[in-house]
């Protein structure tokens, strides 16, 4: 009678024991959803810079030093301050990193949320426009850079976001275009893409 007693105080007791171990992992799992959701929505309320569109202001036959015109928009919550941004171009076949040219770095100054900004700049390399079509489609300008910002919810801290277009030097059409068209990004890392990580 006693032993049975026994068997029935231990089967409640794993009983207890299973439920109070399922029920531990359900608040972990329900605190990691709200961790989770919480980190979403402060990423949400944050700026984020992305640049939309780019073309040339001249086309790369006749510019003596390529200029760019960049359209830049605050996709984020709350307005981006201190925005910045820089570019530079070149042929590159394949996925490379690049170094940025912040001497070509103009500061644009706030974009707030939903709004853009356009912005030209200026390269400091020459172009002796000895551009070459030569038909093959693996044969790109490409023009790329980085972006900077800051904004409330980051503490300050800048962010940064690399952006890449391209021109195709396939036709003759592509020396007197001034469109220009988006890269595959994942392809391009600059240099403060690596920094801070």
């Amino acid at each position: 009678m006693k032993y049975k007693k026994n068997l029935r105080n231990n089967g409640v007791e794993i009983t207890g024991l299973i439920i109070s171990t399922f029920a531990f992992f359900i608040s972990i799992k329900s605190c990691s959803d709200s961790t989770r959701a919480l980190n979403i929505s402060l990423n949400q309320s944050m700026a984020f810079v992305q640049v939309v569109d780019a073309e040339l202001v001249n086309s790369i036959d006749s510019a003596s030093f390529i200029e760019v015109k960049l359209t830049l928009k605050n996709l984020g919550l709350i307005p981006a301050r201190d925005v910045k941004v820089e570019f530079d171009y070149g042929i590159q076949i394949g996925s490379f990193e690049f170094e940025g040219n912040s001497t070509t770095r103009k500061e644009i100054g706030s974009i707030g949320q939903g709004f853009e900004k356009v912005v030209i700049l200026r390269s400091n390399k020459r172009n002796f426009r000895l551009w070459e079509i030569k038909g093959r489609m693996f044969d790109v300008l490409y023009f790329y850079g980085t972006a900077f910002y800051k904004d409330r919810i980051s503490d300050n801290k800048e962010k940064k976001v690399d952006w890449c277009f391209e021109l195709k030097l396939d036709k003759k059409e592509a020396l007197t275009t001034k469109k220009l068209n988006q890269s595959d990004s994942n392809r391009f890392k600059s240099r403060y893409s690596q920094m801070s990580q």
